[in-house]
């Protein structure tokens, strides 16, 4: 599996150690997201149907981002499906949907 070395900037990992992460990513995404990744996850993998969501997950140095996942489900040569899509930087927005709601 493909993974940009921009990972680096969103998540302060290196390629080979964001693929690592896969195994573990439960453990890396906030507690108060975790049940929502997980329900969206379980509908779009039953469905094989797009997958999208925001939640925050944590970098290697322990600060929180929040991110965009978006992937869609692409069949494999052995007649499974894997998952392609793109992890997107949005705590900026995040940020100002909160400022916006305190005010």
């Amino acid at each position: 599996a493909y993974i940009s070395p921009r990972i680096a900037d969103l998540l302060g990992y290196a390629p080979a150690e964001a693929r690592a992460l896969h195994d573990t990513l439960h453990e890396h995404i906030h507690p108060d997201d975790l049940a929502r990744f997980v329900e969206a996850s379980a509908r779009s993998a039953a469905a094989e149907a797009a997958f999208r969501c925001d939640y925050r997950l944590r970098r290697a140095d322990g600060a929180w981002v929040w991110v965009r996942d978006e992937c869609v489900p692409v069949p494999d040569p052995a007649g499974g499906v894997r998952w392609q899509g793109v992890l997107i930087d949005v705590s900026d927005q995040h940020r100002l949907r909160a400022d916006l709601l305190a005010a």
